[in-house]
């Protein structure tokens, strides 16, 4: 176990190393995981340590935004051409739609000088009236028999 530590408690870069590898027993493996849980120097090492492991290739961030940015122009062309063709059948539809209504197409719509009011609302009107003139009749006789 002190193959493990150094002078000062703390693995030492061999350890790291072979962890990373996993080249220490399954004992050791423990030891060593316990320990980066509790002592955040080691930890920070153990990260470093994996970082340097796990480098990305050379050109790889480069080729990841080429492809992001050939994503975007092609995202932006496709809305501008989606942009397009709605605009473009909107103009086609109003475009419709006044050609229609200059066209006389709509001649066998009735004028407003013809339009029919309905019925019903001239009898409500009119019994209403008759109702009224009643109303005033009726008064009008108590009226004159209460004065005589």
């Amino acid at each position: 176990m002190k193959h493990l530590f150094d002078v000062n408690g703390h693995l030492n870069a061999e350890t790291v190393e072979k962890f990373y590898h996993h080249a220490l027993s399954l004992s050791e493996r423990k030891i060593v995981a316990d320990h980066m849980a509790v002592c955040p120097l080691c930890a920070d090492a153990a990260a470093f340590a994996a970082a340097e492991l796990h480098q990305t290739p050379q050109g790889f961030e480069e080729q990841i935004l080429l492809q992001v940015l050939e994503k975007e122009k092609q995202y932006k062309q496709n809305r501008t051409l989606e942009f397009l063709f709605y605009s473009l059948r909107v103009a086609a539809a109003a475009g419709f739609a006044i050609a229609l209504l200059c066209s006389g197409w709509f001649h066998f719509i009735p004028k407003p000088e013809h339009y029919y009011i309905p019925n019903f609302t001239q009898k409500l009107n009119q019994t209403l009236n008759d109702f009224s003139n009643r109303l005033l009749q009726t008064e009008e006789y108590k009226h004159e028999k209460t004065k005589k």
